[in-house]
């Protein structure tokens, strides 16, 4: 066994070897031959990109450089040097350079959003930009609501929190009645504010935000404040399910509503999952998201029975619904799978354990997990692996001193186990950081393999 480190501190199209590449994307590689205006690029895994350039790159000969796609077709490629592209720059003069490059103003928020698009490997456009900047920019409106002011909902037939946030817009007329709709502007108002009052978002628009409403718009999700909320939740290892659930069940059973067979279903639901970290596990999440559907149907379907079913019931079955929504969302479009779990010591061990002899990545295969631990004696742990070709690489962040301590004591058992199951090639880390500093979507921003956050409470 041999342990390396313990370190305690818009459009796409295939060209040039099947990578797909789109208008505004960014590459990075090292320029191996000029020819004329032709260039040839090898990237960071060998693969070598053919195209045109738009300027000279005689001086980039031999240099590590980074590209701005600007054309890309199954026959044609076209890009530019992000000026001063050298791998050596600052990323503040790379990402001004880009805004250069592209037109923009070079303005904080800007310099801001874009290098969140390029951290998460998004088209770096007009079109992206604005998408991003239109809806913090609202986000940021609303969180700046003035005594006196109003909101309405555009199209008002559902939940304002699940619209999104384009739909709300600002109203002089206090009390107004949207046709249509089950709340007036002074009750949309009150939803809105105090939602994102308890979310604790700065009024001013930050790094955060911008990374979740991003996060959201690469992914194909609703910029609404219920998703923001959602995100928030569970990228800071908040109670994101179970919680509201059982408030349903307890409430319904103060009711009077016979709840022994939901809390049957509840209980096999919590049951541990079995994941094969390859691309079945898509329908894994599925089927255990379904199962999760069909018992709020079921309880739906309960509470439908009783005349005089309570708004708080009907409240929580609604918000409920919203985060399967999300979360089927989630696990669809983006690149990680987020799995919330609670489990017994003994459980953890038996199907939380990934590196067992009966499942080994294959070679080649990359595979990052980032597990959220909750527990009971150590705090708060969260835990980077990432698998690549054999070699694994193991990042604990803790919050305290003793806890590394603690940790360290355990290294030669922990390496020794996954010596055991076959890795040879280990590299940990133990590290005290803020919470704040941990961001799961930075950490999961590369598209590559497989990504998975596991949210376990122990």
């Amino acid at each position: 066994m041999k342990i390396n480190s313990v370190n305690s501190n818009t459009t796409q199209n295939t060209s040039n070897n099947g990578i797909k590449l789109g208008k505004g994307d960014i590459v990075k590689g090292k320029v191996i031959s000029i020819d004329g205006d032709n260039a040839l690029i090898e990237l960071k895994d060998g693969t070598q990109l053919s195209g045109k350039a738009l300027v000279p790159m005689n001086k980039f000969q031999g240099k590590t450089i980074s590209l701005l796609v600007r054309q890309a077709t199954d026959t044609k490629l076209v890009f530019t040097p992000v000026a001063g592209g050298v791998e050596d720059q600052s990323e503040k003069s790379f990402v001004r350079n880009i805004l250069k490059e592209i037109g923009l103003i070079d303005s904080e928020k800007d310099q801001e959003i874009l290098k969140t698009l390029v951290k998460y490997k998004m088209p770096i456009n007009q079109d992206s930009i604005d998408r991003v900047s239109i809806a913090l920019d609202k986000i940021e409106e609303l969180l700046n609501i003035k005594e006196g002011e109003s909101l309405e909902l555009i199209s008002n037939k559902g939940n304002p929190l699940d619209e999104d946030v384009s739909k709300l817009i600002k109203s002089s007329v206090n009390g107004l009645e949207v046709q249509g709709g089950s709340l007036n502007s002074d009750e949309i108002t009150e939803l809105i504010t105090k939602t994102l009052e308890n979310m604790n978002i700065n009024k001013e628009i930050d790094s955060n935000i911008i990374k979740e409403v991003t996060f959201l718009v690469k992914n194909n999700g609703k910029v609404s404040v219920n998703n923001l909320k959602f995100l928030s939740d569970i990228i800071s290892n908040k109670d994101f399910f179970e919680g509201d659930l059982l408030e349903l069940v307890q409430q319904m059973d103060d009711e009077g509503y016979d709840v022994k067979d939901i809390k049957l279903q509840f209980s096999k639901l919590q049951e541990g999952k079995i994941l094969n970290f390859d691309s079945s596990d898509k329908e894994i999440l599925k089927e255990s998201i379904n199962k999760l559907t069909k018992l709020i149907d079921d309880i739906q379907k309960s509470v439908n029975t009783n005349e005089n079913k309570s708004d708080t019931i009907s409240d929580k079955i609604n918000n409920l619904n919203s985060k399967i929504d999300f979360l089927n969302n989630l696990n669809e479009n983006s690149t990680f799978f987020y799995i919330p779990l609670k489990m017994k010591k003994e459980d953890l061990q038996k199907n939380l354990f990934v590196l067992n002899k009966k499942k080994r990545f294959n070679k080649g295969d990359k595979v990052r997990i980032f597990v959220s631990l909750d527990t009971t004696n150590l705090d708060k742990v969260n835990v980077m692996l990432e698998s690549n070709n054999s070699k694994l690489k193991i990042d604990f962040n803790v919050r305290s001193k003793a806890i590394v301590e603690f940790i360290e004591t355990r290294i030669n058992e922990l390496g020794q186990v996954l010596s055991d199951s076959g890795y040879d090639n280990i590299d940990i880390s133990i590290n005290t950081r803020k919470e704040d500093d941990i961001n799961p979507l930075d950490l999961i921003a590369d598209e590559e393999g497989q990504n998975y956050l596991f949210d376990v409470r122990v």
